[in-house]
């Protein structure tokens, strides 16, 4: 996690990024916190769907007390994840596509050849792939994998079906 401090005097603006290192015990508070907010978010757009509501203040009074009794979210996470279910919502209606794709071991895969191998994130940050070399951010190479699921799902969800 990074954060960026803009510092101002009159003459010179200084901007500095600071990189978060969590604990492994405050790691495992983060990767709880987002799984029940994973959880929730399943539960608040079920909720949404089985009694039609779109907007944002009818769906987080129908589910907002909910959100943090049953998962445990404090206001912001609570309230942040029904305009997310929201959005989403928006988002179908107005024809914007939705793919889900399977996130399985994007962390590990090349995107350039293909190797998965848990050694190629030699740390969380950080990916370099054995087989080829290609290096980069953990992150922004699972992204790309995620990508490229998609973009080859859609192929199939997007075919003309075959003439019988």
């Amino acid at each position: 996690m990074c954060a960026v401090l803009a510092l101002r005097s009159d003459a010179v603006k200084l901007v500095v990024q600071v990189k978060l290192l969590p604990t492994p015990e405050q790691a495992s508070a983060l990767e709880a916190t987002l799984r029940a907010c994973n959880q929730a978010a399943t539960y608040a757009s079920s909720v949404a769907f089985a009694k039609n509501l779109k907007d944002r203040n009818g769906l987080q009074k129908e589910v907002y007390a909910d959100l943090k009794a049953t998962f445990g979210l404090s206001a912001q996470p609570a309230v942040r994840l029904v305009k997310k279910v929201v959005d989403a919502y928006k988002a179908q209606k107005a024809g914007v596509p939705f793919l889900e794709v399977d996130a399985a071991y994007t962390s590990q895969r090349c995107p350039r050849c293909g190797n998965t191998d848990r050694a190629n994130r030699p740390d969380r940050d950080r990916f370099c792939c054995r087989r080829c070399g290609l290096a980069g951010p953990a992150d922004v190479v699972a992204g790309v994998n995620v990508r490229d699921r998609a973009r080859s799902a859609w192929v199939f969800v997007t075919a003309p079906a075959p003439s019988p």
